[in-house]
């Protein structure tokens, strides 16, 4: 299972309170993301499956305008977690760590990004007045957990777990490129509503994300 999320960095709801003469502006949200869990890395023969690879995330963004079209952006996602779960007496390895039920189980699989931090650019071109299209890209810079667990007693590890315990299986930190499209629509001159479609690959997994934001400048 990899997943991170990673994620998605400006697909928010964004609140902020704008000055009408300054370049700076917060936004605060949620965005939807998609993550692939890699479910082809797991023993899975004869195995009952459940995934769950979507997920809200919250997402803090402040930018500077350098220019009227471009911006410089810095931002954080917050609490991002996916995971996948399989029915078998399981006998097999999940990031090269050696699992083994004691009998017929569930093991699950979880990734948890508590913070990942972004960095990059926003460009924004002006259809009309009131409407624009967006592009943005950067760098994210992601650090993860991914963990084990099972409803029997199991080997993980070559360490004993008793039933519903959780075993850290690798830390993993690292940074992947971002890249996203959305639209933006003028309320005010200093309130706008925002959608987004993101795009990244955390170590690996591919990873999708789809929000709407409210922004304001300060």
């Amino acid at each position: 299972m990899r997943y991170i999320c990673a994620i998605a960095a400006f697909s928010s709801l964004s609140l902020s309170a704008n000055a009408a003469e300054s370049n700076f502006y917060i936004d605060a949200g949620l965005a939807n993301l998609k993550v692939d869990v890699g479910i082809n890395e797991w023993s899975t023969s004869g195995a009952s499956i459940t995934t769950d690879e979507d997920d809200n995330a919250v997402i803090v963004v402040a930018g500077y305008s350098l220019m009227d079209n471009v911006s410089l952006e810095g931002g954080l996602l917050l609490n991002v977690d996916a995971s996948f779960s399989i029915t078998a007496d399981f006998n097999g390895s999940i990031y090269d760590i050696a699992v083994d039920t004691d009998g017929a189980g569930t093991v699950t699989a979880k990734t948890e990004a508590s913070s990942s931090y972004m960095l990059g650019a926003a460009y924004k071109m002006p259809l009309n007045d009131q409407f624009s299209i967006d592009a943005r890209a950067g760098i994210l810079f992601w650090d993860v957990d991914y963990k084990a667990s099972a409803n029997v007693s199991a080997t993980i590890g070559g360490s004993s777990y008793a039933p519903g315990a959780s075993a850290t299986l690798a830390s993993r930190d690292g940074s992947d490129p971002y890249f996203g499209l959305g639209a933006t629509y003028e309320l005010t001159d200093d309130v706008a509503v925002k959608a987004n479609l993101f795009r990244t690959e955390i170590d690996g997994a591919d990873i999708e994300a789809v929000a709407l934001n409210l922004s304001m400048k300060f």
